[in-house]
């Protein structure tokens, strides 16, 4: 479990950033804000995603080979591909890390 910490870590950071520019992009088309601004959040997006869902995948993999999830780490890549980015698409890295925890807490403690 440690060594999946970095990747866990990073993940988090870029899913806060992905969490972000979504919430920065849809006040912008909601409330009428700077179009232009809206419009950089949401091409800051596309380089994000993909670089969080292979992080996602790595993770679940890892967790799926040590049978700490029944799932398996395909239904990243099906979730990704089936939610939109700039909508839901948040869910498919926190529902991972959710399940990083779990794992972490069900895991004996290496520490005696």
């Amino acid at each position: 479990m440690n060594k999946l910490r970095p990747w866990a870590l990073a993940l988090a950071i870029l899913t806060a950033l992905h969490v972000v520019c979504i919430v920065i992009f849809w006040r912008a088309v909601v409330f009428g804000g700077d179009e232009t601004i809206g419009n950089y959040f949401a091409w800051a997006i596309i380089p994000i995603y993909p670089v969080e869902i292979g992080i996602a995948f790595f993770i679940q993999k890892r967790l799926k080979e040590f049978d700490h999830v029944s799932s398996g780490a395909w239904q990243v890549i099906v979730g990704s591909l089936i939610l939109n980015p700039f909508a839901l698409g948040w869910w498919i890295p926190v529902s991972v890390l959710f399940s990083l925890n779990a794992a972490r807490r069900e895991a004996p403690s290496s520490a005696a």
